[in-house]
């Protein structure tokens, strides 16, 4: 990652109480791969997450892609997601890994629509030329769970991210 990279899970404050998803990881499923190794531990990981709103912020697509890219936008744009509160450092650097050198990590406050509060979370900014995103187009969760998702989870069978 190209900017702040946490090496353990911050502490209570004004530091990020998690991260904010907003693509291919609110996929259950991925995520628990993600974190987990495995697929199938739903349950490890459903603790981890609550639903969440990032507002001022839209949801692109990526051009030859399934995944999506969030740029600053206007007032009225918001993008849907769940805060994840990774449980070790581990699974903090797991994350940064998954997301790549296209996204910077860098710390937004977040709305939490279960509590009604604001906190601050890190989110995985788009980092690369924006020539490579769809910016008239808002990137589709239903229909990557519905057309993309078991390709990705095929894709990742069998492998395991170190952390």
């Amino acid at each position: 990652m190209t900017s702040t990279n946490h090496t353990h899970p911050p502490s209570p404050s004004n530091e990020p109480q998690g991260i904010f998803v907003y693509g291919t990881l609110m996929a259950e499923a991925l995520l628990s791969w993600l974190l987990t190794g495995s697929c199938e531990n739903l349950s490890a990981i459903l603790s981890l997450r609550q639903p969440a709103i990032l507002k001022t912020y839209r949801r692109v697509p990526v051009k030859h892609g399934d995944y999506p890219a969030v740029i600053k936008g206007n007032t009225s744009d918001h993008v849907d997601g769940f805060l994840v509160t990774p449980a070790s450092a581990s699974q903090w650097k797991k994350m940064d890994d998954f997301e790549g050198e296209n996204y910077r990590r860098e710390c937004v406050q977040v709305y939490l629509t279960e509590s009604n509060t604001t906190v601050a979370a890190d989110v995985y900014l788009w980092a690369d030329e924006m020539g490579k995103l769809e910016e008239n187009k808002e990137w589709s969760f239903s229909y990557f769970e519905k057309n993309r998702l078991e390709d990705w989870l095929d894709l990742f069978d069998g492998m395991e991210m170190i952390g």
